[in-house]
């Protein structure tokens, strides 16, 4: 997922800093400009993709675990909760 997140960066950044910089002379401020936005770029769509899969995978497991008829009572407090995470579900 990360690798992936930074190929897809590094293509990205190496497109838009090519057009960008196209005049400019110094390659060391080229440099700096692509590396700077592959981070950025790498960091921003891991953090989409993995935010993703933790969603689903914390609603899986909560499915699994309180279908339990013990878990009732907490059930019926999960809508709420959830809307104050942030509306995971």
């Amino acid at each position: 997922m990360v690798e992936r997140s930074a190929n897809v960066a590094a293509m990205s950044a190496a497109n838009i800093v090519a057009r960008d910089y196209m005049a400019e002379g110094d390659e060391a401020k080229l440099k700096r400009a692509a590396h700077s936005m592959v981070r950025r770029l790498a960091s921003g769509l891991a953090l989409v993709t993995a935010k993703e899969v933790l969603r689903q995978t914390l609603v899986s497991t909560f499915r699994q675990e309180l279908s339990d008829p013990q878990w009732e009572p907490v059930c019926l407090l999960l809508p709420r909760l959830f809307w104050h995470l942030g509306g995971l579900v």
